[in-house]
């Protein structure tokens, strides 16, 4: 089988611009192409098949041992082998076609964008030089964000130290004012059961100075009635004697009127 091959549409060679418009195969290479396809998947089967078989999977060995026996019964055991020995020379040929094809292919589409890249350079470069800038005042952005993030995590650090700090101060406040409390309340449980004791004290003398002026009180009284009996008979004395006086001045009176007249 002859070798495929590019040939101009007007049946005459050159590399003229214009002759490479238009491309077409010719007769018969669509078959090689067809049979290296064929080879190509084939070796790809192949090479899948041997990736599967060195993972070594039980369920997929017992499933490619099913698919080589199924082959077997029904004849098919040589089928890889002769499409490979069918292809090899249509493929040595489709690479030498693509070999001496591929750069020309290559190089007129290169010279046909030419023209149009050549007035497209100047907006890329133009367009370039915009996302040049674009890029360096997204950097410049980056940069001061990444400033700002770290006096953020800077400003934070020193909050939380200061916060420390202030927990730290706060917790020896907290403790020294529980000790004064406790220490307040021990003294005020100790002054109130000093005062307790005192009163307890103070009630106890009462209440015996109380029984003794109880006691004086009734002494007191027994003398006043003991007095009160010496004044009631005192008294009764005076009026007798009283009484008694005035009877005998009375006597006295008549007796020196009776001595006058005679």
């Amino acid at each position: 089988m002859e070798v495929p091959v590019l040939a101009p549409r007007d049946g005459k060679e050159g590399c003229q611009t214009n002759c490479w418009q238009t491309l077409h195969l010719s007769p018969g290479s669509d078959v090689a192409l067809i049979r290296a396809l064929l080879r190509w998947g084939e070796g790809k089967c192949q090479r899948s098949l041997e990736h599967l078989k060195s993972l070594d999977l039980p369920i997929v060995n017992r499933l490619i041992s099913a698919t080589a026996t199924v082959a077997g019964r029904i004849g098919l055991q040589g089928w890889v082998d002769s499409i490979v020995q069918c292809c090899d020379p249509l493929t040595a040929a489709l690479d030498k076609f693509l070999a001496q094809n591929l750069l020309t292919t290559l190089a007129f589409a290169l010279d046909q964008s030419s023209q149009q890249e050549s007035g497209r350079e100047r907006g890329l470069e133009e367009r370039i030089m915009q996302l040049e800038l674009h890029v360096e005042e997204l950097h410049t952005k980056w940069l001061n964000e990444v400033h700002d993030k770290e006096q953020v995590v800077h400003e934070l650090h020193d909050v939380r130290r200061m916060n420390d700090v202030v927990a730290t101060s706060h917790a020896a406040t907290v403790s020294k004012l529980e000790d004064q409390l406790a220490l307040l309340k021990r003294k005020m449980v100790a002054d109130q059961e000093a005062m307790t004791t005192g009163s307890d004290l103070q009630v106890g003398h009462l209440e015996s100075e109380l029984a003794v002026a109880k006691q004086q009180c009734g002494r007191l009284q027994d003398e006043k009635a003991v007095l009160s009996a010496k004044l009631a008979r005192t008294e009764q004395k005076l009026v007798w004697a009283m009484l008694l006086l005035t009877i005998r001045t009375q006597n006295d009176q008549k007796t020196t009127s009776v001595t006058g007249t005679v």
